[in-house]
């Protein structure tokens, strides 16, 4: 953690061809930002679990200021696998940051999808869940129908896919109105916003709502 921007740690013993991979793809694809809360917030955080999710950090102390956005890292070339040690560093971060709490989005295996990438979203939430509990994080999980018909997000369409499809619409309108200075895209050559960002930054919002609340 440093002011103005946030770092990862990779650690390990990496192979040199894997370092550069991992590399290019920072170059290429998305960054964290992060911008030094002030003293006296009270933070926040977002977890959006899945390989294109966030964690997202905002300050709730006064009119909703976002600290954090970060995309989960993910290792190219080995079955786009996520960077453990990476992911073990933002966490930790976290408990960093003396967040107050945090929402973790709860995940499921669903008809239609497939074994692999059932198995990539069940591992990754049990990653997550397990890394906040090894670095005292404080969070609750919340089921995505629960907080997104609370948040007014909560699609609707004839069939899943449509309505999954605007879901994704109103939570990037929505992280919009509640965030009109915050770039949604995941880079500068990006076209569209990030729906994962934006779900990251409302989970936040959620978790401010409902775990200042509880304590």
């Amino acid at each position: 953690m440093s002011d103005g921007m946030y770092t990862f740690k990779t650690g390990g013993d990496d192979s040199t061809a894997t370092r550069i991979r991992r590399e290019l793809a920072a170059s290429l694809d998305s960054k964290p930002s992060f911008r030094a809360p002030q003293a006296g917030g009270r933070l926040f955080a977002g977890l959006d679990p899945g390989k294109k999710g966030y964690l997202a950090v905002v300050d709730l102390s006064g009119k909703p200021v976002v600290v954090l956005t970060a995309p989960w890292p993910v290792l190219v070339g080995k079955g786009d696998c996520y960077d453990l040690p990476a992911v073990w560093d933002m966490i930790r971060g976290l408990a960093e940051l003396n967040i107050e709490g945090a929402i973790l989005e709860q995940q499921q295996a669903y008809p239609g999808q497939g074994a692999s990438s059932n198995f990539v979203t069940g591992s990754g939430y049990g990653m997550l869940k397990a890394f906040l509990t090894a670095a005292g994080v404080p969070y609750e999980i919340v089921h995505p129908s629960s907080w997104k018909r609370e948040m007014k997000i909560k699609g609707q369409g004839d069939d899943a896919a449509a309505r999954k499809k605007d879901t994704k619409t109103r939570a990037i309108a929505k992280c919009q109105g509640m965030f009109p200075d915050q770039d949604l895209r995941p880079t500068a050559r990006s076209k569209n916003p990030s729906d994962g960002m934006a779900e990251a930054l409302l989970l936040a919002v959620y978790a401010g709502r409902h775990l200042a609340q509880a304590g």
